[in-house]
């Protein structure tokens, strides 16, 4: 681990560690045990193994929920035991059954594609947390190695409003501080630009952005301020 010169910074980082391995302690769905945590300034890095895919989501959730973290630079391996490791027929076939008993997830209009134990979802669907949702499910089958997520967004009409909509959902928000941040649009994509004082603000500014009917990509730019 590089630290900045001066005992305060080496101070905070050291903090900011033991944070980091707290909470992994405190996340009872995650196995930490062969996670290796280096903080860096406000970047954690984490390396190491772990038997899961969905691991590596609730390692890199974990962390960001820190103070002081304000990006999280991911190596973990996913590492399946043989004894859970399964034919790729057997793990299209538990993401399809996974994804059909999904109530949020129109399962006729994705496509699942596995090769050595990679999951690639196509299709098109009408919001981006439908996507998302996919995903998740995907990510949380035994045996998965990696999910990559082509499923599409339609084209949606553009309006002229939507930064208005975007901000007022951010004013009605008890956890963004619209203040702090700028909404571009240009055409479906809207930008996401200023500072917010956590990655739990950040997370949820974009989510509020990908809300708007006329959106079909968001660009989170937002910087999470030091503490």
């Amino acid at each position: 681990m590089t630290t900045s010169a001066g005992s305060h910074s080496h101070a905070t980082e050291h903090e900011v560690l033991a944070s980091v391995r707290k909470e992994f302690d405190w996340t009872a769905e995650l196995d930490a045990s062969h996670i290796a945590v280096a903080v860096e300034g406000e970047v954690v890095t984490l390396s190491g193994e772990v038997p899961a895919l969905a691991q590596v989501r609730y390692a890199t959730k974990a962390a960001l929920r820190i103070k002081g973290v304000s990006s999280v630079a991911n190596d973990i391996t996913v590492r399946v035991p043989w004894k859970a490791v399964q034919p790729d027929r057997e793990i299209a076939t538990a993401v399809f059954d996974s994804i059909y008993w999904t109530a949020v997830v129109p399962r006729d209009r994705i496509k699942i594609d596995v090769t050595d134990r990679i999951v690639t979802l196509t299709g098109e669907l009408d919001w981006n947390f439908q996507r998302q949702e996919a995903e998740r499910v995907a990510r949380s089958i035994v045996g998965v190695q990696q999910v990559r997520n082509d499923i599409i967004l339609p084209q949606r009409a553009t309006a002229t409003d939507t930064a208005a909509h975007i901000r007022s959902a951010f004013l009605r928000s008890a956890t963004v501080d619209a203040q702090g941040i700028e909404i571009t649009v240009d055409g479906n994509v809207v930008t996401l630009t200023g500072e917010v004082h956590s990655f739990a603000e950040k997370f949820d500014a974009g989510r509020g952005a990908w809300s708007s009917p006329h959106v079909t990509d968001v660009r989170n730019l937002l910087i999470v301020k030091s503490i």
